[in-house]
C-alpha cells in the first residue's frame, strides 16, 4: 500500500511543476506581447496566448496584462 501512496506524490509533484511551468511561460508570453504591442512589432497570435492559458489551468497568464495598466478584461478570470 505504500508504494501506491509513493506513487501518487510522485505525480502529484510532477503536475504542480508542470503548472508552474505554464503558468510562467504564460505570463511571459502574455508580456512579450504586450512589449511588442507597444513596439508597433509582429505580436504573439490570440490563439497561441489562450491555449497557453488553457493549459495552464489557471488564470495567472491572463494576468500578464495586468501590470502593463491596460484596462481590458481578463477573461478567463
Amino acid at each position: 500500500m505504500c508504494g501506491v501512496i509513493e506513487w501518487s506524490i510522485i505525480y502529484m509533484k510532477i503536475f504542480l511543476i508542470y503548472l508552474l511551468l505554464m503558468n510562467i511561460a504564460g505570463f511571459a508570453a502574455m508580456g512579450i506581447d504586450k512589449c511588442k504591442a507597444k513596439a508597433h512589432a509582429w505580436r504573439i497570435p490570440e490563439k497561441t496566448l489562450f491555449g497557453l492559458s488553457l493549459l495552464a489551468e489557471a488564470p495567472v497568464p491572463g494576468l500578464g496584462c495586468m501590470p502593463s495598466g491596460t484596462r481590458q478584461s481578463i477573461g478567463i478570470l
